[in-house]
């Protein structure tokens, strides 16, 4: 992925946290460059932990708590404001494809966005909001690039080290192509996770990358083949 001029870029996940723990320091690091970073969520994460450490959160006040911690979290990178499209959290692969890959287009066609990078088949952890997630970005990209030819689809992928995981990720999240280099940014994604108080989760992988000094962060470019091409790094 060559990036030599200001882009814009689309980051769509499922839950407040997924775009922290996958792509925190790369957001970070194209807004130090000059890039325009959105972010899109399709749920507030309302089924998640309430609360981690000393901190606790009640059930009905986890949704505001998780939009506060994405808002933080991007205030920290320097990105525009979430969008958030306000499904129910775990619910879904249940929503007809049609009204999400229609959604998901809606705000694709309105950024127009150089680059789109969301979950791979997997989902990384097989959660199935993220695989919802996964078919239906992909599908509304594909509708978006017809008409659009220049613009990029990169999935989240993984490499190797995380193997203690166990992990079941399909071939073209575990052959990630572009590898971000985000030693300067590091601090920041730990500083955004530590932030995310109410979700245990983002506790144990701030840790975990802290431990194992996890300076990168990695993705696999779509194109059309279910291996990835080799692309530079940037």
């Amino acid at each position: 992925m060559i990036v030599t001029r200001c882009k814009t870029f689309l980051f769509i996940f499922a839950h407040p946290d997924d775009e922290t723990t996958s792509s925190g320091g790369t957001m970070a690091k194209l807004v130090r460059q000059g890039h325009t970073v959105y972010v899109c969520v399709a749920t507030k994460g309302e089924e998640g932990t309430l609360g981690s450490g000393g901190f606790s959160v009640k059930r009905s006040d986890l949704p505001r708590v998780r939009e506060q911690e994405l808002r933080d979290a991007l205030d920290m990178y320097g990105t525009e404001p979430p969008i958030f499209l306000g499904y129910k959290d775990k619910q879904l692969e249940l929503i007809g494809q049609e009204e999400l890959q229609g959604r998901f287009y809606q705000i694709i066609n309105a950024i127009a966005p150089d680059f789109l990078i969301t979950f791979g088949p997997s989902g990384i952890s097989q959660h199935p909001d993220h695989i919802a997630v996964h078919k239906n970005a992909t599908a509304a990209f594909h509708t978006f690039q017809s008409c659009h030819s220049c613009s990029k689809l990169f999935y989240v992928a993984i490499p190797d080290m995380y193997n203690d995981f166990d992990l079941n990720l399909s071939e073209i999240e575990r052959n990630p192509n572009v590898i971000i280099d985000i030693t300067d940014e590091f601090d920041l994604k730990i500083a955004a996770l530590r932030n995310y108080k109410s979700q245990e989760d983002a506790q144990f992988m701030a840790k975990f990358f802290e431990q194992n000094k996890i300076y990168f962060e990695s993705y696999a470019e779509w194109n059309g083949a279910d291996t990835p091409s080799i692309r530079d790094q940037f």
